[in-house]
Formats: C-alpha cells, structure tokens, sequence
C-alpha cells in the first residue's frame, strides 16, 4: 500500500441552526502528519446565541457610628432587596450571599489614626432566568437605600443543545471536505480512525444606559435599557480519517 501525506485543512464552517448562528473565523493552515496513510482536517467554528439568564452582582454598603448600626442598616436594605427579588420570581435557590464583611473606618491627620466609625458590606449573587424582565427589577433594585450594582454576567440555561446540534453539522462538513481532498489526491477513505473536540465558551455581552453609572451620580430619571448581545461559543474538532 502506497504511504500518503496528506496536509490538513482548516475547514469553514458557515452553519445556520434554528435560534442560532454559526459564524466561523478559521484561516487555513497546514499540519505535517505521519505518514500512515491518513486524511486530518481540523475544524474550528463559532457559535452564537442569544443568553437566556442574567447574573446580578448587587450589594448594599452602609458606613455609620458605630459597628452595630452599620450592620443593622446593611440588613434592613438587604431585607429590601430580597422583598423586591420575590415580587419578581427570582427563587431563594437563586440568591446567593458571595461575601459579608464590616471594618472599622479612619481619618488620618498629620500622623494620627483618628476612627471614625464603621463600614458593613453584604454582596449577593442573583440569577435572573426572566431575562425580558431585568430592565424593570434592576429599576426597583435601584431605589434601594445604599444599594450598588456592580455588574451583571450573561449564561445560557441549555447549552448542550447548541453544541450537540453544531457538532453534528460540523463532522459532516468536515467529512465533505475530506471527501473533495481524498478525490483531488486520488485516494479513498476507509472510516475514521480518531475524533477529538476542544472548546471554551465566550461571550462579548454589550451595555447600554447602565443603571448603575446613574446611580453613582445620584440617580437618574432614565429607565435602564441592558443589551445582552450574545453569547459566542468557540469550539475546535479534529477528524482523522484511515484510507483504503
């Protein structure tokens, strides 16, 4: 049996599955292989989707006299908080408190530590799964007492669905393309003698009119109006193919 080396190929993938788009980035390069008679192509494709679930990191943040009525006011706007989380469907499984703390504050002058009270933080984690609703519960969130909102984070609730059916569309692209190479080169293809897949999952979410700019600043009398964007998924599959 005659030895082949057959260079690899980047295939581009241009998939369009319902709900999403596929867009692919890849620029063809070529790989070496071992002469053992093979076809390699390595395929790299993006998958783009509309998020489903939001993330707010929110916390309420209060300085007074004393320790005790720092915490006690710290409580009472998270009391609030979680009043306003309820009206809005979010479940308590969805609430997550990520850090509480208090210290003491000080002034400095000239050398000397003078105090000067104390400062209690209680930061939340909340996952949205109503995402057409954040602009309004981020509203009501805003008109707490020493609330902040100090960022929001975009996820997809079904995320196998998207890879299952976007592997499945790229094997058989990449197949079709070993198809023309082994065509082209004169040879054929037996089956395929190995699979490996790789990936990290990214999005590039956008922000518009985000409330919590307004409410550095004092307040603002504009609704906020978030842009998710969409969640960008990179996945990179290698097919090697064994020939007759």
């Amino acid at each position: 049996m005659n030895t082949h080396t057959i260079p690899a190929v980047i295939i581009a993938l241009a998939l369009v599955v319902t709900g999403w788009v596929l867009a692919n980035k890849q620029v063809t390069t070529i790989n070496s292989l071992p002469a053992n008679g093979t076809i390699e192509t390595v395929a790299e494709w993006k998958v783009t989707v509309a998020p489903d679930i939001v993330t707010l990191s929110l916390a309420i943040q209060n300085r007074a006299s004393t320790s005790q009525a720092a915490y006690a006011n710290v409580n009472t706007g998270i009391a609030s908080l979680r009043k306003i989380l309820k009206e809005a469907w979010v479940a308590d499984a969805d609430i997550q408190t990520t850090s509480i703390y208090m210290s003491p504050e000080y002034n400095y002058d000239n050398g000397r530590t003078i105090p000067n009270g104390f400062s209690a933080t209680h930061n939340l984690s909340v996952k949205v799964k109503k995402i057409d609703g954040v602009n309004t519960l981020l509203d009501s969130i805003a008109s707490v007492s020493d609330v902040q909102i100090q960022g929001v984070s975009y996820d997809l609730s079904d995320k196998e669905k998207v890879y299952t059916e976007a592997r499945k569309l790229a094997l058989e692209k990449a197949r079709q393309k070993a198809d023309e190479i082994a065509k082209v080169t004169g040879v054929s293809i037996k089956k395929v003698q190995s699979v490996s897949e790789s990936g990290t999952p990214n999005y590039t979410p956008m922000y518009q009119n985000y409330k919590a700019m307004d409410m550095a600043v004092g307040g603002s009398t504009n609704s906020t109006s978030l842009a998710p964007g969409q969640l960008e998924y990179t996945v990179s599959m290698n097919v090697r193919y064994e020939l007759n």
